[in-house]
């Protein structure tokens, strides 16, 4: 069976700890991308991703937790997190970046034989130093098969919750879908890119909760999700800022889309603001960037073109024939004119000279 790409990340960093909340809470076909030292690959992918030679390979994309000292020897536990396809990498010097389309969640059956698997290729301390691949080779769908249910990825956050990395999170969350209005079947992007129809609405639905919510403790209104698009051709219907305000919610935040004569490229960000700083030194939620495009529609526009090239012709023609009949080349002149008034007025006039 063909092998994948086990690729790791931990939280050693700021960065490297919001890309694991990414990957938990982007939806399926989001893209994301990962960075590496050379070092940390093993040398027959470095090669390969140094040739762009890895399209389409499977992968999936795991949290290392390096919280345990580096003196105490042995591997590091592993916490397989997503499914994913390399869709990019690109050597920069020493340095490669890896671009993956998100897919399913993992449900892994063994998961302690599959951390024993993986100890002898990834990364564990020896002698006082961590030895071993951040991104190397192995088969794992066998091991941890794929899983869009919540209540796996509910099990997933818990299970990185139980890490110092994560145990201070005051909740996970996860953008569950794109969704027109009406209806229960969510948006899939392509090629990491929404497609959006003119002069329809659409809802964001967002899922958060606490590992520990249960217990039903009561909370009070410490975090804000803010859903902003830049466009003009994006109008709000509810509110962009949506407040969590409770230990488990599904929330929602519906849009329109204007009714466009040429398609507009623009995009979401989903991010969080603290009412309560916390007094932390750089972000502390990541920040979600959703790409789309309002495609025009073009029946619409047609029939625009042509209903308004009828009333400025009657309007012209009337007035040209009131004193009596006129040629029929000023006629066919003034049709002329009148569908081309009518292609400025609906293509032209709604964008800035």
């Amino acid at each position: 069976m063909k092998k994948g790409l086990i690729c790791l990340s931990s939280g050693t960093t700021p960065q490297y700890r919001l890309d694991i909340l990414r990957v938990m809470a982007l939806p399926e076909g989001a893209e994301i991308q990962f960075r590496y030292d050379g070092d940390l690959i093993d040398a027959a992918s470095r090669l390969h991703f140094g040739r762009d030679q890895k399209h389409d390979t499977p992968a999936l994309l795991a949290h290392l937790d390096l919280t345990v000292p580096v003196t105490t020897a042995g591997p590091r536990p592993i916490h397989p997190c997503r499914h994913a396809k390399l869709i990019a990498s690109e050597e920069l010097g020493q340095f490669y970046i890896l671009r993956f389309r998100l897919g399913a969640f993992c449900q892994c059956s063994d998961l302690d034989g599959f951390r024993k698997h993986l100890a002898t290729k990834g990364p564990q301390a020896k002698d006082g130093k961590l030895e071993g691949h951040w991104v190397f080779e192995d088969e794992f769908t066998k091991a941890c098969t794929t899983s869009n249910e919540m209540g796996v990825w509910q099990a997933s956050m818990k299970d990185l919750g139980k890490t110092a990395d994560y145990d201070k999170e005051s909740f996970f969350f996860r953008v569950i879908g794109l969704y027109r209005r009406g209806s229960d079947h969510a948006v899939k992007p392509a090629d990491g890119e929404y497609k959006l129809k003119s002069n329809t609405e659409y809802e964001w639905r967002v899922f958060h909760f606490h590992p520990e919510s249960d217990a039903h403790q009561t909370s009070s209104v410490s975090t804000l999700i803010q859903v902003n698009s830049m466009s003009d051709d994006i109008v709000p219907v509810t509110s962009p800022e949506l407040a969590i305000d409770s230990s488990y919610d599904l929330k929602s935040f519906h849009f329109r889309t204007k009714a466009v004569t040429a398609t507009d490229y623009t995009s979401f960000t989903i991010k969080f603001q603290d009412v309560v700083p916390t007094g932390s030194v750089g972000a502390v939620h990541p920040e979600l960037f959703l790409p789309l495009k309002v495609v025009p529609s073009w029946w619409r526009a047609i029939l625009s073109v042509l209903g308004l090239t009828v009333l400025l012709f009657l309007q012209q023609y009337i007035s040209a024939t009131a004193k009596g009949g006129i040629p029929h080349h000023t006629s066919y002149a003034l049709l002329g004119l009148a569908f081309l008034t009518a292609l400025v007025a609906v293509y032209a006039l709604k964008k800035p000279l």
